[in-house]
């Protein structure tokens, strides 16, 4: 069976129960647990190992000093038809994401065209899974993850931090064209140099 690159007596299967019962012992509510675990096993799958297993020191340390909420019920609404927002409630981002899961692709469908945009959210969910899945509901996945920062007049504003792009294949397969996250912080720090003079 496949196994985690970082650890590599485990197999991903087992890896997913692990970070689930780890999220749990650290105070995250069962269905939170269960998704991050997913999206932590789906990282390790792709060889990401600091948004996968190898997140989870930092992700106990923020759920113990209340960086974390892991008891968040994120809460959705319906901007317009065509544009959702979740408010995460300084939860994990992907239970926030599967929140409104359903009615964006249903949107998407309907209009031709989506946006859900989530905040609030502890960022840990890699864009590429996301386009990836969106992809593999058929459609155009186009996913962004943001960090805000502060420029030199006091103001904050948000940079793009990581960017995918995954297009639809057959029988439900998707094929991810870009995936900055290799490259995103050298970008953003350049970005910020530029900003800041």
């Amino acid at each position: 069976p496949p196994r985690s690159t970082l650890f590599p007596y485990t197999t991903l299967f087992r890896s997913e129960t692990l970070a689930r019962d780890i999220l749990i012992r650290a105070g995250t509510s069962r269905p939170n647990a269960a998704i991050a675990a997913r999206s932590l096993r789906q990282a390790e799958r792709d060889g990401q190992h600091a948004a996968g297993l190898g997140a989870l020191p930092d992700i106990v340390e923020h759920l113990r000093c209340g960086r974390l909420n892991g008891q968040a019920v994120p809460a959705l609404t319906q901007v317009t038809p065509s544009c959702l927002q979740v408010d995460a409630g300084d939860g994990f981002a992907c239970p926030a994401i599967e929140a409104g899961w359903q009615p964006f692709l249903a949107a998407a469908r309907r209009h031709g065209i989506a946006i859900l945009t989530i905040r609030n959210a502890y960022p840990m969910t890699l864009p590429a899974l996301v386009a990836e899945n969106i992809a593999g509901a058929g459609l155009i996945g186009l996913c962004m993850a943001t960090t805000r920062v502060s420029l030199a007049d006091g103001a904050d504003t948000a940079l793009p931090r990581h960017m995918a792009l995954a297009l639809p294949g057959a029988g439900n397969t998707a094929t991810i064209l870009q995936d900055s996250a290799t490259r995103s912080e050298e970008h953003t720090s350049e970005l910020q140099s530029r900003i800041s003079s």
